[in-house]
């Protein structure tokens, strides 16, 4: 059984800090655990923010498939670290499709948070 860790944001929490240990650390933690950073999640993130941008249904299937994809080219490991600020949505202060100020992630996190966790267990069970 595979034991899934998720860090999907937010920005400005520390996330940059910790992906930068992690990737720093990434041989040592190996029997430990396999970490999935920024680099090796870019369409996932990318879609989602996307989404957070213009919360259109097309964009949040595109976001799945991507997902889906980044899933599906990784090994069943025991433990599995993916950490992707993005994974959240857009960060507050950037501009929707309306030209509106995006004031917090609700509006994005949730949606993309229950593909993310449909994906995982689709990808690796329960």
């Amino acid at each position: 059984m595979t034991k899934v860790i998720g860090r999907a944001g937010f920005h400005n929490t520390g996330t940059t800090s910790l992906q930068q240990q992690l990737i720093r650390l990434r041989k040592s933690l190996k029997p430990y655990m396999t970490y999935y950073g920024k680099n090796d999640c870019i369409a996932p993130g990318t879609h989602a923010r996307k989404y957070a941008q213009k919360p259109f249904w097309h964009r949040r299937i595109l976001f799945r498939r991507a997902f889906r994809r980044f899933l599906a080219g990784i090994p069943d490991d025991p433990v599995i670290f993916i950490s992707r600020e993005t994974l959240a949505g857009t960060m507050p202060g950037h501009r929707d499709w309306r030209g509106r100020v995006i004031h917090d992630y609700a509006h994005s996190a949730v949606p993309i948070g229950r593909e993310i966790i449909r994906e995982l267990r689709r990808r690796f069970g329960p």
